[in-house]
Formats: structure tokens, sequence, C-alpha cells
């Protein structure tokens, strides 16, 4: 199974492939997405422990992140439209 930070990686990647590059509004996840999206960042999905310094806590990929308990954690297009990350 894929990890949140893989999906939403592979939904930024979909909407530049589909909307000419342009950048999604946001991520809206859900405060237990963020916590996990934030710690995989930190402790190094990527190999690299780098704790919280340097570490874009309102940003991922050049997109905004936000938080709500009502989202089951999407992408918002640049036109709007909500990509479930969860099959996208």
């Amino acid at each position: 199974m894929a990890t949140l930070y893989d999906l939403a990686l592979h939904a930024i990647r979909k909407h530049w492939a589909e909307h000419d590059n342009a950048y999604p509004q946001k991520l809206l996840l859900t405060p237990a997405q963020y916590d996990e999206l934030i710690e995989a960042r930190r402790n190094g999905r990527i190999a690299i422990n780098m704790g919280d310094e340097g570490l874009d806590k309102e940003r991922f990929m050049g997109v905004p992140l936000a938080q709500s308990d009502t989202t089951l954690g999407v992408l918002v297009t640049v036109d709007g439209q909500e990509w479930p990350l969860v099959g996208s």
C-alpha cells in the first residue's frame, strides 16, 4: 500500500500533467494525515533525518497544506475540484 507521501506526490504530478504545470490550490488533509506527512518528511522517507530544521510545514512540493476534520484527504485542483488522495 502506498504511503500518504507517495499518494500526495502522485496527485501533484498528475495535476501538473493535466493542468499545464499549474499548481493545485492545496492539499487538504485530516490532522492525522498532516502529522503522517510531516513525520515522513521529518524522518526521511528519503533517508534524511533533518528533524524540524528547514522543514516547511506549510507546503509540500510547493503546494499549500491545510487541515480539516471533515475531509477524507484531497488535492484541491487549480479549478477547485477535489481529487481524493486514496485511489488517485
